[in-house]
């Protein structure tokens, strides 16, 4: 009766340990290098998710939203998509686009989830 009695406590403390991770606020803050980006010229930007007041740890899936209302899947540097990327509390990356969208309103949305958290972080940008 004693390792079942244990069992019941290590799997309700495991899962109280669970949900924790999800509590609090999420908050996905995004910070350009430079505030405008400009055509043909990698533009850096770290993307800080926090749980709590605390670093989390999830995935991320970033997308382009173009004047058309057309959905585009951003990619990373090494031109792999970001979508469901793991990550631990920063996510750091560059963002290369076409002369083609000089003088385009652009929309970038980052959907990050933590656990059963969700959040999107949404960016308007002009590439010049």
């Amino acid at each position: 009766m004693r390792p079942l009695v244990a069992l019941v406590a290590l799997v309700a403390t495991l899962s109280l340990t669970g949900t924790a991770v999800a509590a609090g606020p999420l908050k996905a803050v995004f910070k350009p290098e430079t505030p405008a980006p400009k055509v043909t010229v990698k533009w850096p930007y770290t993307l800080t998710v926090s749980s709590g007041g605390k670093p989390a740890r999830g995935l991320l899936t970033a997308t382009l939203v173009d004047p058309l209302g057309m959905s585009h899947q951003v990619t990373d540097d090494a031109l792999k998509p970001i979508k469901n990327r793991a990550f631990n509390g920063v996510f750091g990356d560059k963002i290369l686009f076409p002369a083609e969208a000089r003088g385009y309103p652009l929309t970038i949305r980052f959907a990050v989830t933590v656990g059963s958290a969700k959040t999107v972080t949404v960016v308007r940008v002009t590439p010049r």
